[in-house]
């Protein structure tokens, strides 16, 4: 992995902290940055947080969002870097980190200003969507998808949340329908969807007709989620 224009100026990749997660690798680059351009300056003022990348075979690297993932900033650390991770039986993620309210080497001249942090994530809980405008409903909707069979899973906390299922049809566009290039299925629309409210790391959507998603194993489909006040 390489710093490039998406990152801040001057920031510099420190280190990578990775594990395998369920048949792929997640790692946590440490990012130091915050720096000031100025002779006899290169540790001053900057701080080091980390950000999210991930691997299919170890090796060949993608770097996610480039924001903060783990930052002690908001508990009044400068410095964090995660030294180990562990998944838990609940599928959630414990991060180990060191820390430090000072910036790099002022660090190591001041004992006392360490510590060792211990962050919890929810299972899969690297990215979210979250609704944009408190109150008002949100909607958010998969790609085509070839429906090998089993149900719908998904991972959400939401006032209220439904859940439809439409298969494409590439002849037909249908009218007034927000995803344009599908259609409805008779069964499994928002309306047969009983009502979720509450968290749920793995919620399967139940629909009053008593079909089952694996019923449409074989056909494409897209699957639409709508929420109120809440994070997918």
């Amino acid at each position: 992995l390489n710093v490039d224009s998406l990152d801040e100026r001057l920031a510099e990749i420190y280190g990578m902290y990775a594990f395998e997660y369920y048949g792929m690798y997640i790692g946590i680059p440490h990012i130091y940055r915050g720096l000031e351009s100025e002779l006899n300056a290169k540790y001053k003022n900057g701080i080091m947080d980390t950000q999210l990348a991930y691997s299919y075979d170890g090796r060949y690297w993608q770097r996610s969002l480039r924001e903060p993932f783990i930052s002690g900033l908001d508990s009044g650390y400068k410095m964090v870097w995660v030294s180990n991770a562990a998944v838990l039986d609940d599928g959630s993620v414990n991060f180990y980190c060191s820390a430090s309210k000072l910036e790099h080497g002022p660090a190591f001249h001041q004992p006392g200003t360490g510590n060792m942090l211990i962050y919890n994530m929810r299972s899969d809980g690297f990215i979210y969507l979250k609704s944009e405008d408190f109150g008002k409903p949100s909607a958010v909707a998969t790609r085509e998808k070839v429906w090998h069979g089993g149900e719908m899973h998904y991972n959400l906390k939401a006032k209220s949340a439904t859940a439809a299922v439409y298969i494409t049809d590439e002849d037909e566009i249908v009218a007034g329908n927000t995803l344009g290039f599908a259609r409805p299925i008779e069964g499994y629309s928002h309306n047969d969807c009983i009502e979720f409210c509450g968290d749920s790391t793995d919620w399967i959507p139940v629909y009053k007709s008593g079909k089952k998603v694996d019923e449409l194993k074989g056909k494409t489909l897209v699957f639409e989620l709508k929420f109120n006040d809440g994070e997918i």
